[in-house]
C-alpha cells in the first residue's frame, strides 16, 4: 500500500485522469452525468470530492471550452467528448494545487486495492483451507506491476477489478438470501463503475446452470432456489442503478433512443435505431437513459480504428492477437513460468485421471469472467492499445493458481517463482507504469514493444520538472518536455552560450543527433540528458 501511495504522488497524470477529474467536478456542479458519459459516474464523482470540498467551482470560461470543441468536430451533441478539454481547463485553474488534488483524488480509490487483497485472501483460504495458499495468492497479486500501476490511478480499472472480484466471490459462495442481497448491491455498484458490468448477471446465470448440470448432488429444487436468488439479485442491481441516476428515463421505449454505434443503428456518425420500426422497439428499457447512451458511446468509440503499435509495427487499427502478446510482456517472468507450470500440472493430472471433473469445473468457473473479458477486449480489433483493460483478470488468475502452494512436490517451486516475480517488480520500482519484464528488456526498452497507456513517457513529467529545478547549473536547457500542469518550465531565448544541455526521450534517441553521444545524466526511465557544444540554444527552458 505504501508503494501505491508513493506512485500516486510521483506519477504525472494520465489523460483519462484529467477527464475523470473534470467530469466529476462538472457532475457535482450540474447534477448531470453526461460529461464523460462513456463510463458510469461513480469513479469520477468520488475522485473529485477533494476538489469539490475545497470550494472549487467551475468558471464560465471552462464551460465554453467544451462548446467550442463541439463546433469544431461534428457529432450528435449528446455524444461530444467534452471531458478532455474541460478537465484540462480545471487543471489549469487549479494551478500549483493540481498535483495535490490529483493525489487526493487517487487516494479516494486506494481502498479498492485493499478490497482486492481481502477477496483474494478470503477466496484462496476458503478454496484450499490453507493459510499458505492465501499468502501465496496475496504475494502474487502484490507483485503484479499492473496492479500497482492502476491502483495508483483514477482511471477506474482498479475500482472495476475490486467490485467484479467481490461480486464473483459472492456469486460462487452464495448460500443464503442475505448473500443474494449482497450480490444485488454489488451488481448495482459494478454497473455504476463500468458499463461492461451488464455481462455479470449473464455470467452468474451460466455458473448456476453449470453447477446444476454437472453436479448430481444438487437437486432440481435447489436449482429453482438458485435461479430465484439470481433473479432477485439482478433486479436489485438494476433498481440500485436506476435510483443512483435519479430514475433518468427508466422504462423509456427502445425505439425512442438514438444510437451512433453501428451495432445499435448508427450510420457514419449520424444517430439511428435498428428497432425503430420493429415490435422490439416498443419494449421498455430498464436502464437509465444516460447509462444506455454510455454503452452506445463505448461501442462507437471502439468502432473508430485507432493508431496501434506493437513491436516496431504501427498501423491504423490493431490485431486480434495483441493482448495475447502484450499481456506476457507486462507480467514478471516468474509469474509467466508459474502460469505455464499451472497449465502443465493441470494437463498432467487430467491425463492421469488424478483431478476430478469437479476440480476443473471449479477452476473454469473462477476464470469465467476473466475469459469473457479477454475475448471481448480482443474482439475490439480497432482499439488494441490498453493492457489495463485486462486488470480484472489478474486477481482471478492468482486465485486459480493458489492451489499450487498446497501441492507438496511443487510448493517450493511455486513459491520460488512468485518470489522471483516479486524481486523483478521490486527492482523495477518505481517505474511500474513503464514495466516490461527482463525478457522484453525492462522499462528502458518497453517503448520498443508497446505504446499508449502501456508505455507513456509523460508519466515521469513531474519528476523531470523536479530534476530540472534541482540542477540550475544546467542552463541553457531544452528538450522533449511537454507543458506541465504546474507551470515551472517556460520557453525563453538565450544565445549568449555556446554550450547547451538537452533532454531527449529515450524512445526518440535513435533518430536524434545524440544517438552516438554519452549522456551526462538520466531522468527516470524515459529521458536522457546530453551536453551539446555544437550550436547555441535558440530556445531554452529556465526556471525564473
Amino acid at each position: 500500500m505504501g508503494a501505491i501511495i508513493h506512485l500516486a504522488w510521483r506519477d504525472c497524470y494520465w489523460i483519462d485522469e484529467v477527464g475523470q477529474l473534470g467530469a466529476g467536478v462538472n457532475a457535482w456542479a450540474t447534477g448531470d452525468f453526461g460529461m464523460y458519459g462513456i463510463h458510469p459516474p461513480l469513479v469520477r464523482v468520488i475522485a473529485s470530492l477533494p476538489v469539490v470540498c475545497s470550494g472549487f467551482h467551475a468558471t464560465q470560461n471552462q464551460s465554453r471550452v467544451g462548446e467550442n470543441r463541439a463546433r469544431r468536430e461534428f457529432k450528435p451533441e449528446k455524444y461530444d467528448r467534452q471531458e478532455w478539454a474541460y478537465g484540462q481547463a480545471v487543471m489549469a485553474e487549479l494551478g500549483d494545487r493540481a498535483r495535490w488534488y490529483l493525489f487526493l483524488g487517487r487516494c479516494m480509490w486506494l481502498p479498492a486495492f485493499l478490497i482486492v487483497l481481502v477477496v483474494v485472501w478470503k477466496w484462496c483460504k476458503t478454496r484450499t483451507e490453507s493459510w499458505g495458499a492465501a499468502m501465496f495468492g496475496l504475494a502474487m497479486v502484490c507483485s503484479m506491476p499492473e496492479m500497482l500501476t492502476w491502483g495508483a490511478r483514477i482511471t477506474g480499472e482498479m475500482a472495476t477489478t475490486s467490485i467484479w472480484c467481490l461480486y464473483w466471490y459472492f456469486v460462487r459462495q452464495q448460500r443464503s438470501w442475505s448473500d443474494t442481497f449482497a450480490v444485488g448491491g454489488l451488481l448495482g455498484v459494478a454497473l455504476l463503475v463500468r458499463t461492461a458490468s451488464v455481462f455479470l448477471p449473464i455470467l452468474a446465470l451460466i455458473a448456476i446452470t453449470v453447477d446444476v448440470a454437472f453436479d448430481p448432488s444438487r437437486c432440481w429444487r435447489r436449482w429453482r432456489v438458485n435461479f430465484c436468488q439470481w433473479g432477485v439479485a439482478t433486479m436489485l442491481g438494476i433498481v440500485f442503478l436506476g435510483v443512483a441516476y435519479g430514475l433518468d428515463q427508466v422504462g423509456k421505449p427502445l425505439r425512442e433512443f438514438r444510437f451512433v454505434s453501428r451495432v445499435l443503428g448508427g450510420q457514419a456518425g449520424f444517430a439511428g435505431n435498428h428497432w425503430q420500426d420493429s415490435w422490439v422497439g416498443s419494449l421498455p428499457v430498464p436502464f437509465p437513459e444516460q447509462f444506455v447512451s454510455g454503452i452506445d458511446l463505448q461501442k462507437y468509440d471502439f468502432d473508430q480504428p485507432k493508431d496501434c503499435y506493437f513491436g516496431g509495427h504501427a498501423q491504423h487499427g490493431g490485431w486480434w492477437w495483441y493482448y495475447l502478446a502484450a499481456l506476457p510482456i507486462k507480467l514478471p517472468v516468474g509469474h509467466l513460468v508459474l502460469v505455464a507450470l499451472g497449465i502443465a500440472i493441470a494437463f498432467r493430472q487430467w491425463i492421469m485421471g488424478i483431478t476430478t471433473p469437479q476440480g476443473f469445473r471449479e477452476a473454469a468457473l473462477i476464470l469465467l469472467p476473466a475469459i469473457v473479458l479477454f475475448v471481448l477486449t480482443s474482439a475490439q480489433i480497432g482499439h488494441t492499445r490498453n493492457v489495463r483493460y485486462l486488470l480484472p483478470c489478474m486477481p482471478l488468475l492468482a486465485i486459480c493458481l493458489c492451489k499450487l502452494a498446497t501441492v507438496p512436490c511443487w510448493r517450493m517451486v511455486a513459491w520460488a517463482l512468485v518470489i522471483c516475480g516479486a524481486l523483478e517488480t521490486a527492482l523495477t520500482y518505481p517505474h511500474m507504469a513503464l514495466f516490461s519484464n527482463c525478457i522484453a528488456g525492462g522499462p528502458k526498452e518497453t517503448y520498443r514493444w508497446l505504446s499508449h497507456s502501456a508505455y507513456d513517457p509523460r508519466v515521469e513529467d513531474w519528476i523531470t520538472r523536479e530534476w530540472v529545478l534541482a540542477h540550475p547549473e544546467l542552463r541553457p536547457l531544452r528538450g522533449d518536455v511537454r507543458d506541465m500542469p504546474i507551470q515551472a518550465l517556460r520557453n525563453s531565448t538565450n544565445i549568449d552560450s555556446d554550450i547547451t544541455y538537452e533532454i531527449v526521450l529515450r524512445m526518440n534517441l535513435e533518430t536524434s543527433r545524440f544517438r552516438n553521444a554519452t549522456p551526462i545524466a538520466q531522468i527516470g526511465a524515459t529521458r536522457l540528458v546530453f551536453r551539446d557544444a555544437t550550436r547555441t540554444a535558440e530556445k531554452t527552458m529556465h526556471v525564473p
